[in-house]
């Protein structure tokens, strides 16, 4: 058996998780995960990124979601920008909260067999999960690295943390 070696580039790092999980078992019970208004969720938040260049790390269609933009040129990739927009923009059915999104950009090592992009690891990995998170604690759409935001215009993010900013397009109750 060979054993893919790693390899070493900068990307833009999306999480998303389409639904507020905790929001569906308390609202829907633990059976009503199942339900497929929420699998549409998850398969609509793929057909999003692939549709705007991303590679999804793990397609197994339970958010929360990883996907990734390979940026050989040196700076972020806008089409991580669009797709995070594109996401945040969209309420999740039967009123659940969320979505929410994470977006930086740097460095990874990565993994890739015949499948794909098989492991991920390293800052810009790390760093998108704490700006989930924080998307999350702050109930905030989508949240973004300094990386990420320098492709907005000028307004369309605010600050929230130390290089987080978050995107002030979608408006949270």
């Amino acid at each position: 058996m060979r054993i893919p070696e790693f390899k070493y580039g900068q990307f833009a790092v999306l999480t998303v998780d389409p639904f507020d999980y905790m929001d569906a078992v308390i609202s829907k019970g633990p059976e009503g995960l199942t339900d497929t208004s929420l699998r549409d969720e998850a398969k609509r938040a793929v057909e999003v990124i692939r549709s705007n260049g991303g590679v999804l790390v793990e397609a197994l269609g339970v958010p929360p979601l990883i996907a990734l933009w390979a940026c050989p040129t040196g700076a972020a990739d806008v089409r991580a920008l669009v797709a995070g927009k594109a996401l945040a923009k969209t309420k999740p059915v039967a009123g659940l909260k969320g979505p929410y999104v994470g977006l930086s950009y740097g460095n990874m090592l990565f993994q890739e067999d015949r499948r794909g992009i098989i492991n991920i690891l390293g800052p810009a990995l790390k760093r998108c999960d704490e700006l989930y998170r924080l998307a999350q604690k702050r109930g905030v759409a989508l949240v973004v690295d300094d990386g990420i935001a320098r492709l907005g215009a000028v307004g369309e993010f605010e600050a929230i943390g130390e290089g987080a900013f978050a995107w002030t397009g979608v408006a949270r109750s």
